[in-house]
């Protein structure tokens, strides 16, 4: 949660809590009648404004939302990762891992966002094809090496 939407989380609890207050202290003071009424306005307002809130927050492009990215392979011995790669993956008849030298990224926090131009599918398509929709960080063979 980012810092502003905590300090707008806090907002909304702390004019919660003074509502309240307020009902409680027209209560005592004023009749059940009047009270009754101004709860009546103030909940519709309040309800009014959380729906307002609900359609805002559906309309905010979020992270790639619970279904994730589309993940298929559908080529013979074909391997599809929708995150990243830290493990082996083979798709050769030996467990033997074949490692080829390839790009390492940089040290630091793991990246968040797509890269650009990436539409979320992940697909491998061809026989004994590896797509992954992240980093690969540990060793990917699509065949059995030599014999």
């Amino acid at each position: 949660m980012t810092r502003r939407l905590r300090m707008l989380a806090w907002f909304g609890v702390v004019v919660g809590v003074l509502l309240a207050a307020g009902l409680i202290v027209l209560v005592v003071v004023a009749d059940l009648d009047t009270a009754g009424q101004v709860a009546g306005i103030v909940g519709t307002i309040v309800g009014l404004a959380a729906l307002g809130v609900s359609v805002y927050a559906l309309r905010q492009p979020g992270s790639q939302g619970a279904a994730g990215p589309t993940v298929t392979s559908g080529g013979v011995r074909s391997v599809a990762v929708g995150g990243g790669v830290s493990g082996t993956v083979s798709t050769g008849d030996r467990h033997t891992s074949v490692q080829v030298p390839g790009r390492r990224r940089a040290a630091g926090p793991p990246p968040t966002a797509p890269p650009p131009g990436a539409s979320g599918t992940v697909h491998a398509s061809g026989e004994r094809s590896v797509a992954t929709g992240g980093e690969i960080s540990g060793d990917v063979s699509t065949g059995d090496g030599e014999r």
